[in-house]
């Protein structure tokens, strides 16, 4: 069970993303799905090693966290050892895999692991460079998508999914400052209230959601020409929904309770009810 748990499963709702270009390229149907999902559980795999390697690194830090105080590795259930072998074992095999996929796959494995090795020991410590990273994480996922299904995004909707990105970035951080039981020795905690006196995490969330808002009408005023009057307004009640959400998130993190994104969409309902609806409108009008 502990080594399932370090894997951290939930945290593959984001590797999802994956999936995107292969959806929206609806022209494209097909029985290649399955090699999709080949990629999408061998990055998920993938990602689930770095997971292991970050709580190594961050041991220390884990244990002064009300909740990560209880992972397997912060909690000494599971030796550093056995997740070293652990973590390599699965990171040296997803990355053969991703090379018997295709090279650009195996290309974007790599930038993937190189921006999460700079991001754990550096640039996780530095104001906005952290989130620039966190951001280009989620669009390579998109771009590993793009590789498999053969099928190109939009510029827009690539960096829809980068603000997003730092939407939810942006959010952790707040729900962190705003989480009252960690420890005071927690480092990573004292950091982050430094950097919010300088610029308030509250401000940057404002200016990241209206640039994903605005990056999201691009988008569907590019696809507005090829659709009818009544999918249009499936895809406006999409933007108002996907407004609502960031409002609704913006609340979630000064309550303290959104540290973990993955984690609070299934926790919280009024969360998932309105990201279904998101969703299911949005699907009414591209398709």
């Amino acid at each position: 069970m502990k080594y399932f748990k370090i894997l951290r499963p939930w945290q593959w709702l984001k590797n999802t993303l994956i999936f995107i270009p292969y959806i929206l390229g609806k022209e494209r149907y097909g029985a290649d799905i399955l090699e999709v999902i080949n990629v999408f559980l061998i990055f998920s795999l993938f990602v689930s090693s770095t997971y292991i390697f970050n709580d190594i690194k961050d041991k220390g830090l884990d244990k002064l966290h009300p909740y990560k105080k209880n992972r397997p590795i912060a909690s000494g259930k599971l030796e550093v050892k056995s997740a070293t072998i652990f973590g390599l074992l699965i990171f040296i095999s997803t990355l053969f895999s991703s090379y018997l996929v295709n090279q650009i796959t195996l290309f974007y494995f790599l930038i993937y692991a190189f921006l999460t090795l700079l991001y754990t020991y550096k640039a996780k410590y530095i104001f906005l460079l952290d989130t620039l990273f966190v951001s280009l994480m989620f669009t390579i996922r998109v771009l590993i998508g793009e590789s498999v299904s053969k099928i190109d995004s939009t510029i827009y909707l690539l960096f829809f999914i980068f603000f997003i990105s730092s939407i939810l970035s942006t959010s952790k951080k707040i729900s962190i400052l705003n989480t009252k039981s960690i420890s005071n020795g927690n480092v990573y905690y004292h950091l982050l209230e430094k950097q919010n006196q300088n610029l308030r995490f509250s401000t940057l969330y404002t200016i990241f959601s209206i640039f994903s808002i605005g990056t999201l009408v691009l988008w569907l005023l590019h696809l507005r020409e090829n659709i009818s009057i009544l999918r249009q307004s499936f895809l406006l009640l999409s933007i108002f929904g996907f407004i609502v959400f960031l409002i609704y998130i913006f609340k979630l993190s000064n309550l303290g309770f959104l540290e973990d994104f993955s984690l609070g969409i299934f926790k919280n309902k009024i969360l998932l009810f309105l990201s279904s609806v998101i969703v299911i409108c949005f699907c009414i009008g591209y398709f």
